[in-house]
């Protein structure tokens, strides 16, 4: 009886688990505030060689800063912004004034890949 409730415990314990540390299957998230007027600006983490999120969601006029989380080099390019060699710890940030969707990865490593989507 104890084995059986032992059991059904730790079935319950790991379904809780794994539902609240879910996170988006596609990386992505969403940001409804302009990040020029909201208390949060819209960051994007490299770290692990990959960007955090791989796709963010944004408002037009908002501002959008990554920060080189690794302690690898990385840079950010793409068809509308490039960013200089980062180095850990610094960062870099663009202002989007467009809607639109802006694919980037990093010049380095090009496996490396993010999006950033502007409504």
């Amino acid at each position: 009886m104890k084995r059986r409730f032992m059991l059904v415990f730790l079935v319950v314990f790991l379904a809780f688990a794994v539902t609240s540390c879910a996170s988006s299957s596609n990386g992505s998230t969403d940001v409804t505030s302009n990040g020029n007027t909201g208390d949060q600006t819209p960051a994007v983490s490299i770290e692990n060689f990959a960007f955090k999120p791989q796709v963010l969601t944004v408002q037009v006029g908002t501002t959008v800063v990554w920060t080189n989380n690794g302690t690898t080099a990385h840079n950010i390019k793409s068809n509308t912004f490039n960013s200089p060699e980062l180095k850990k710890g610094e960062t870099f940030e663009f202002k989007f004034e467009n809607p639109g969707t802006y694919d980037y990865s990093c010049g380095i490593h090009p496996t490396m890949t993010g999006k950033i989507i502007v409504n």
